[in-house]
């Protein structure tokens, strides 16, 4: 096949369709970089969005710390008034803890006559204490039983006698010495 086209329009030609396909790839181009862009700027406000909501998280996380400091101010508070009421409780003495436990340490056949319990008398002074007893087996008996128990320390059994005025069915009538711990009232 001839060609008779002259060759200045064989080049326009030529020039005409890599223009063509020139035009095509910068539309291909500038169609990625807006598609890009588009990506970029979704992107962004995405991120913008999850900036905003983080902050909001923080500043929300912020106020609860400082909430709960403010707990943990009123429990250390609590705590050190808790620990002032243990040592108080921890001092207390229950007079009626002490005769019950008193009452547990003494044999059968002996009753209390006569006893006075002080704050002293608990750790520090030593105690009287009348007992009446109905034998005299019972009235021994009483200083081995406070000698073994944890309530009592330095007892001695200073007198036993018989007595006319003793309670019925109890005619021996023993003085007891003895220190009380304080174990016996807590």
């Amino acid at each position: 096949m001839i060609n008779l086209m002259p060759t200045e329009s064989k080049r326009q030609i030529k020039a005409a369709r890599i223009n063509t396909l020139l035009i095509r790839y910068t539309l291909i181009l500038f169609i990625a970089g807006v598609f890009v862009a588009i990506i970029l700027a979704g992107s962004y406000f995405l991120l913008t969005q999850q900036k905003a909501a983080s902050e909001l998280l923080i500043e929300a996380s912020d106020t609860k710390a400082q909430a709960y400091s403010n707990t943990q101010a009123e429990i250390a508070s609590l705590s050190g008034n808790l620990s002032g009421a243990r040592t108080v409780l921890d001092e207390q003495l229950l007079y009626s803890k002490a005769l019950t436990n008193l009452a547990s340490v003494m044999p059968a056949g002996t009753i209390i006559g006569n006893v006075s319990l002080k704050p002293e008398s608990f750790g520090n002074t030593p105690t009287t204490l009348e007992i009446y007893a109905a034998t005299n087996e019972a009235a021994t008996t009483l200083q081995s039983q406070f000698q073994s128990s944890p309530y009592f320390t330095n007892v001695q059994l200073d007198s036993i006698t018989t007595e006319e005025e003793a309670p019925e069915g109890y005619p021996y009538s023993a003085t007891l010495t003895a220190t009380f711990t304080r174990s016996i009232a807590q």
